[in-house]
């Protein structure tokens, strides 16, 4: 009993970890790029209007939000599929 108990929080953690790469990842290399761009060294233009910057961080910040539900989304049901799920969450 133990021993299955254990492999069940060990299970939950690794998969814990994978879902916080593939949130955070992601995440932190679209901001790179958004930098990039915004100074002139990504793919577009530079960002020289207050309103491109707005805009620009303001779609990735929506981007973000959606990605963030998403895989949140898919991260309960995943652990709830599994029966990895606590009785706090």
């Amino acid at each position: 009993m133990q021993r299955s108990l254990a492999a069940k929080i060990w299970c939950r953690r690794f998969l814990e970890v994978i879902f916080f790469c593939v949130l955070w990842i992601p995440v932190v290399l679209t901001g790179i790029g958004n930098i990039r761009e915004q100074t002139g060294h990504g793919h577009g233009e530079a960002w020289n209007t207050i309103g491109a910057k707005l805009s620009g961080w303001g779609l990735w910040l929506v981007g973000v939000v959606i990605w963030y539900i998403f895989i949140s989304a898919i991260g309960s049901l995943i652990l709830q599929k599994l029966r990895l799920r606590s009785r706090q969450d």
